[in-house]
Parts: structure tokens; sequence; C-alpha cells
């Protein structure tokens, strides 16, 4: 049999992705499907749809989030797959295009691959599954993102609400929620 292992994360993020839209109306993130190809002499390849547009790479599975590339939506996601798992899973590694033909109206919606699966059972998901501290790191480093992009305006006054800004409310171990002005 085949080795259907690899497609375990991607059907997790994809269902988490679906109800997080559910739940968000107005927000459209969607992992693109996977097929696995066996082929004449037995290798098994994963494939996917080409995305088409300007490949965004939003964070990694370690704790670096983009700063030329920021998302609140995609961040948003990222915490709540956290949050709605009760913190047994994060889904990390986004990455993709944005699609402006997502919504009605033309708003855009991430289309995404390839993603990481963060876990407690450092067992499953692996290699790239970095754990609760790796799923700790990234909350922390987008905490620390988002404080340092609001601390302060141009004027040096404080930026609670700059628009086009956005900031995480919360400490480790506490609910998350990303606040938004724009």
């Amino acid at each position: 049999g085949v080795d259907t292992k690899g497609l375990e994360g991607q059907a997790i993020a994809r269902f988490l992705a679906k109800k997080f839209c559910d739940e968000n109306k107005g927000k459209r993130i969607e992992f693109i499907p996977t097929s696995i190809v066996v082929l004449d002499d037995g290798r098994v390849l994963y494939s996917e749809a080409e995305l088409k547009g300007n490949w965004i790479k939003f964070c990694n599975n370690h704790k670096n989030w983009s700063l030329a590339t920021f998302s609140k939506t995609v961040a948003s996601f990222l915490v709540w797959s956290y949050e709605v798992t009760n913190g047994y899973i994060m889904v990390s590694d986004l990455q993709g295009v944005v699609d402006s033909n997502s919504l009605e109206g033309g708003r855009k919606g991430y289309r995404l691959t390839d993603p990481a699966v963060l876990c407690k059972d450092m067992k499953r998901f692996q290699p790239t599954n970095t754990g609760e501290m790796g799923m700790k790191r990234l909350i922390a480093s987008l905490v620390h993102r988002t404080q340092a992009s609001t601390a302060t305006r141009p004027n040096g006054s404080a930026n609670a609400s700059c628009p086009g800004k956005s900031k995480v409310a919360g400490n480790i171990g506490d609910s998350f929620q990303l606040v938004s002005v724009d």
C-alpha cells in the first residue's frame, strides 16, 4: 500500500481552514488539494494544482514571520487553529498566493499550499513538527512582530489605532485575539 501519512497534515489544514472561514465570514483561506501519484516504478509523488500569482511565504514552522507580506487574516488563522484545538495543533508554514477573485466584490482571499502542522504529540507530522515549543515561539514572534509594527506613529505617539496595522492581544498561555483597525 501507499503511505498516505504525508496527506494527513494537508487534510487537517484544509478542514481547519474551512471551519475558520465558516466562523469568520468575509475571510477566505483555502489549502489547495493534494493528490498522490504512483509511478510505474513504484515511486510516490504528491501533486498539487499550480498556484498562479506572486508567491508569498507568510511564516515558517519555527518563529519567522515575513515583515514585508504580513497578513492579518493569515495570522488570525494560525492563532485560531491553535485555539480551536485547545493548543494541541497549529497550522503553520503558511505560504501561497493572494487571490483577488476569491470573494464577492473582488475582495482578496488566500490560496495556500504545503502547510506544516505543529502538534503537542511529537511523533506526528514529522519531520516538520516543532511541537509545543514551536507553537509558543510562533505566537511569541507574532506578538513581538505586531507590537513592533504598532509601537509608535511617525510622530512618536502611541500607535493604538494606526490604519492598516494590527496587533495580538494576550500573552503566551492566554487566549489570543488578533486586533485590527484596518
